[in-house]
């Protein structure tokens, strides 16, 4: 056979869950241009992302270069903190000539917190809101998780109006990381609504508050904006009377 001339994955990296172990961990052989393992060889071989694959900005973590053993480079504890599909590794050695793995996925780990990713800046009565509220779920990376499961909604107590009612869909399954409402209404006008939303295992968050509105014109039109705009034109009533009669004879 021939002298070392270049790398080959012997076992090509699995699938794994963000900041988990990688199943199966790749294992790099040092190869003669016939793909016949070197014994001899011991170049230290040094693993790395895929330039421009997976997600912009992920890190490998673990020990990413290791001298190989007869030949073989073997990996034990690499993993990636980035959910992603379509990565790949490219494995170097000085003097020989790179190699780049199959393609993996990395998915999002169990979920840590939740947040509203969109909710009603504002609403009116008895009409859906729009946008509706959409809530992530994700882990201490910052993906997606991937929880299964739903998430519930209601209206905080002690906001918005007393006897108010939240109507629709209040409880949807998850989907990707991403609980999707879409029939919300609120069947009571009010100023300062908030809403809540909770999963099994997550502490539960809280919207900004929000406005209900009586009108379907909307913000300028409703029963507050309506007692502004009365008593503005009641005063200037008043002011055109005092003006008509102080210019009386």
């Amino acid at each position: 056979s021939g002298s070392a001339k270049k790398l080959g994955f012997s076992t090509q990296p699995g699938n794994g869950s963000a900041g988990a172990l990688l199943s199966p961990q790749p294992i790099v052989s040092i190869q003669d241009m016939g793909g016949n393992t070197k014994t001899s060889s011991s170049n230290p071989v040094t693993i790395s992302i895929t330039s421009g694959t997976g997600k912009s900005g992920a890190t490998l973590q673990g020990t990413t270069t290791i001298t190989p053993v007869n030949g073989i480079a073997t990996f034990t504890n690499l993993r990636i903190d980035n959910a992603s599909s379509g990565y790949t590794f490219t494995a170097t050695a000085s003097g020989l000539q790179s190699s780049t793995s199959s393609q993996f996925t990395v998915s999002g780990a169990t979920a840590t917190s939740m947040i509203f990713s969109s909710f009603p800046p504002h609403g009116i009565m008895n009409q859906l809101f729009s946008p509706q509220p959409i809530v992530l779920l994700t882990d201490s990376f910052g993906n997606l998780a991937s929880n299964t499961g739903t998430v519930s909604i209601a209206i905080v107590s002690g906001t918005g109006g007393a006897t108010a009612t939240l109507l629709g869909t209040k409880t949807v399954n998850i989907v990707d990381g991403t609980a999707t409402f879409t029939d919300l209404i609120i069947d009571t006008s009010s100023r300062d609504y908030q809403l809540i939303a909770s999963s099994s295992g997550l502490s539960a968050i809280t919207s900004l508050p929000f406005t209900v509105w009586i009108e379907t014109v909307g913000p300028a039109m409703n029963v507050w904006g309506i007692g502004i705009i009365g008593t503005f034109i009641l005063v200037t009533l008043f002011y055109l009377l005092s003006l008509i009669h102080i210019s009386e004879p």
